[in-house]
């Protein structure tokens, strides 16, 4: 997965989790500055999921540099167990090539939020309907599929529907 924020010098931002694989994307509404609201987005998703899916999904995430990044043992290792449940890894400043399915999104994205728009009037509801477009679009590269009915085929619908609307459908 890759996690990417997009702060617009706001204290509001759109958290981007993406299954490159798959080009599955999840949309999640956050506050840019808080690194513990980010910290318990994983724990929430971990408790979700069960650690063992956790780690099939989510084996590698790889982000810039953002603060909200920063802590990266609370976000490999699950503060109560001490289980490692993923691995955190930063790419390179200005170098959009170490992530290029990123930045394919991020093109797909700025047709519903163009440069310079402030998410602070954007609900997560209105994300979700974005995302759920995005992840419904078919893909040459996946053979025809869709991006969701990819990741059903790949990791089954209940976990679908769990990362749906357990937790990106539910208000935050």
């Amino acid at each position: 997965f890759d996690f990417l924020g997009r702060p617009l010098n706001s204290p509001h931002d759109i958290l981007t989790l993406i299954e490159i694989n798959l080009h599955f994307l999840i949309l999640i509404k956050i506050d840019y500055k808080d690194s513990e609201k980010f910290v318990k987005a994983i724990d929430f998703l971990e408790e979700l999921l069960g650690i063992e899916v956790f780690i099939k999904i989510f084996p590698i995430l790889l982000t810039d540099r953002e603060p909200i990044f920063q802590d990266f043992q609370k976000i490999e290792f699950n503060e109560k167990t001490g289980v490692k449940r993923t691995s955190i890894f930063y790419c390179d400043p200005y170098n959009g090539s170490q992530k290029g399915c990123d930045e394919n999104m991020n093109g797909q994205l700025r047709l519903y939020f163009p440069k310079g728009k402030d998410f602070k009037d954007v609900t997560q509801e209105y994300l979700n309907t974005v995302q759920d477009n995005i992840n419904e679009r078919k893909i040459l590269s996946l053979a025809g599929y869709s991006p969701k009915e990819a990741f059903i085929k790949t990791f089954g619908e209940k976990i679908y529907l769990y990362l749906s609307y357990h937790y990106v459908h539910q208000k935050h």
